[in-house]
């Protein structure tokens, strides 16, 4: 609604599922977003792919999330990222650099950097490539295996 109010034209596509699909609804109804807001609900992965290549920015604004595989997934198919501070999202994303992360439940953050990157398709392609290189360098799944390895002879090697 904020992007809305500045003169941002956009189109907001919400994937996944839950319990508050119903007050989403309600919300996107009362804040006149109807046109604007489309939930897709659930979807098999090769739909979300083709929704993140159909996407300029991936929007991830969790109030409480875990690891947050879809934001290295964004970044991986070059998005720049737009997320919360919440738990282990502000690990997955460089602020500034491959992205921002910004406080969460801060609905002026968000927009604020949602704005900068609509308004800056350099910005967009320069943090596209930046996510993409970031998840290739810190987040392929044999350094995975070996740091949780190596935790755990670590952690076994104290006794």
């Amino acid at each position: 609604k904020l992007l809305q109010e500045q003169g941002y034209h956009c189109h907001y596509r919400i994937l996944g599922g839950g319990g508050y699909l119903e007050a989403l609804a309600f919300a996107r109804h009362q804040l006149g977003l109807d046109d604007i807001v489309e939930f897709l609900g659930a979807q098999p992965h090769s739909e979300v792919r083709k929704q993140m290549q159909w996407a300029d920015i991936f929007l991830h604004a969790a109030v409480s999330e875990g690891f947050g595989n879809a934001v290295l997934e964004a970044q991986a198919m070059q998005l720049p990222v737009v997320c919360s501070d919440a738990d282990g999202l502000g690990e997955n994303v460089k602020h500034g650099e491959s992205g921002y992360v910004v406080p969460r439940r801060d609905a002026n953050a968000l927009a604020e950097k949602l704005a900068l990157l609509a308004s800056d398709p350099e910005l967009r392609v320069k943090m596209a490539t930046a996510g993409r290189a970031r998840v290739q360098q810190h987040f392929q799944l044999d350094q995975q295996i070996y740091a949780f390895e190596k935790i755990y002879q670590d952690l076994l090697s104290q006794k």
